[in-house]
């Protein structure tokens, strides 16, 4: 692994896993969800544009999950986009569970993949940004109906 300063993008990104536990539950808020799909969605953007993000990886199959990883998170931006459309159109919770449901398993994927990849610490505070914008959102998805 690199040694100037480098951040495994697994410690980074499984914490929007691990998020899960901690979130608090919160009462449905149809513009407030919004809201926040609308900052996870520019926060992915921003950390996607990156350069730290996508530097070289010590081995052939660190690259090869490093970049499965990278289409992972691009699916995952797509899909955040799919979600603002609904929210942005009045559709509710019941009905953009699924899709949030799938940005979690996108997630999931991402941790698996990124466990011997590493970015810049450029980017860091970037995957922090989408951690805590993730966190906030599921808060409203994890909350009792």
């Amino acid at each position: 692994m690199r040694a100037f300063g480098t951040v495994l993008i697994v410690a980074l990104i499984a914490g929007l896993c691990l998020g899960a536990g901690a979130a608090l539950a919160l009462e449905w808020d149809q513009d407030k969800v919004t809201e926040i799909a609308i900052r996870l969605q520019a926060e992915i953007k921003g950390l996607r544009a990156d350069p730290g993000i996508s530097p070289a990886q010590d081995t052939a199959f660190q690259e090869r999950r490093h970049a499965a990883a990278l289409a992972t998170l691009q699916t995952m931006q797509r899909d955040t986009g799919r979600l603002v459309s609904m929210l942005r159109e009045g559709v509710g919770r019941d009905s953009t569970q699924s899709v949030f449901d799938g940005l979690e398993d996108e997630l999931t994927q991402i941790r698996s993949l990124a466990e011997e990849s590493w970015v810049r610490p450029s980017a860091s505070e970037k995957i922090k940004q989408v951690r805590r914008a993730y966190a906030e959102l599921e808060a409203f998805y994890r909350s009792p109906r």
